[in-house]
């Protein structure tokens, strides 16, 4: 972070159902007055970012925070000041939401928080407050039959809500005619559908978002997004962490965390590993590569967003009952360490 940047802490406050988080509206006199925010505020010399967030949500809302862990970091540049926003989670806390500095303050459901007028540096953060625990892979086949749309239509059923679409086997107009109706169905069930490729082709398919090769990633580009596109992309060491967050991705997916038949020719990250980069991570990841619906919780435990999957999915019996129990209630913001 740039030392000329404001450091600003603010803080997620969940409802005990983890269905609504804590908005406050500005003040009249203060700049974006009306805007919608997350409470919080400005870090004082000498304070880190968790005695920021203590303080300011102290002054602001009344509560004292007990556990708290830091999930985003975005640098955004106003007119007025350039700020590095970084977001934390308040895992436990004392006392009851108030707003002590005369702030309106609402317990907002998360599904209504896409309506309400935010500063442009929470934008994103609105954005991934969505995203499930799940981000499911499909099988690369030479042939997307009706077996496999009947399949999928089970998951969708069962709740699957974000899943990307990767068919390196297929020539692209195939690949593109498959995503068109994979978007289609997808969105009878408000399930995302991400395409695997380049931006452009995402877009003109008319996906919910792209993923990112590595090695498309690794050219620099800053990719732009918006309420309903998203734009990740795949890691494997922290220059490509790094990378990610610099050209605005909204989230990664980290892999190998453990052996893998597709790629045992990589040496597996292990969770130790995958929590020490995670945490030096500017962006939300997924942990990717051998994994298992068990392994939701070691993820979480990482400092992982959730978990992605092929084979641990598509692979075994009971995968419509392992979606609905990944899918039911959970949210990448849910306190998870």
């Amino acid at each position: 972070m740039s030392s000329s940047r404001q450091k600003i802490v603010i803080g997620i406050i969940f409802n005990r159902a983890f269905d609504s988080v804590v908005i406050s509206k500005r003040p009249p006199d203060k700049s974006m007055e009306g805007f919608w925010e997350f409470p919080g505020g400005k870090s004082e010399v000498g304070e880190t970012e968790y005695d920021t967030l203590s303080r300011e949500l102290k002054e602001e809302t009344g509560i004292e925070v007990l556990k708290a862990h830091r999930i985003y970091d975005i640098e955004y540049d106003y007119t007025e000041t350039d700020i590095n926003l970084s977001a934390w989670i308040v895992d436990e806390y004392k006392g009851d939401v108030v707003g002590r500095e005369g702030q309106q303050v609402n317990w907002c459901e998360i599904e209504q928080l896409i309506s309400s007028k935010f500063p442009p540096a929470n934008k994103k953060l609105v954005k991934l407050l969505k995203l499930p625990s799940l981000y499911l892979i499909t099988p690369d086949l030479v042939k997307y039959d009706d077996v496999f749309f009947k399949t999928l239509s089970g998951y969708l059923e069962n709740g699957l809500k974000l899943m990307q679409f990767r068919s390196p086997s297929l020539k692209l107009n195939d690949r593109l005619a498959v995503a068109e109706r994979l978007i289609n169905l997808c969105e009878q069930y408000k399930c995302k559908l991400i395409f695997n490729g380049s931006y452009d082709d995402a877009r003109r398919v008319g996906a919910h978002g792209v993923h990112l090769t590595s090695r498309i990633l690794m050219q620099g580009s800053e990719y732009d997004s918006d309420e309903k596109f998203y734009v990740a992309g795949s890691c494997h060491n922290t220059l490509e962490l790094e990378m990610a967050a610099k050209c605005n991705l909204d989230f990664s997916v980290l892999s190998p965390v453990k052996n893998t038949h597709s790629h045992s020719y990589s040496m597996p990250l292990g969770w130790n590993k995958v929590h020490s980069l995670v945490s030096s991570s500017r962006i939300p990841v997924y942990a990717l590569g051998g994994l298992k619906p068990d392994d939701l919780d070691d993820a979480l435990s990482s400092g992982c967003i959730g978990i992605s999957m092929i084979s641990g999915i598509w692979s075994i019996d009971d995968a419509e009952k392992s979606i609905k129990k990944l899918s039911k209630g959970i949210n990448i913001l849910r306190p998870n360490v």
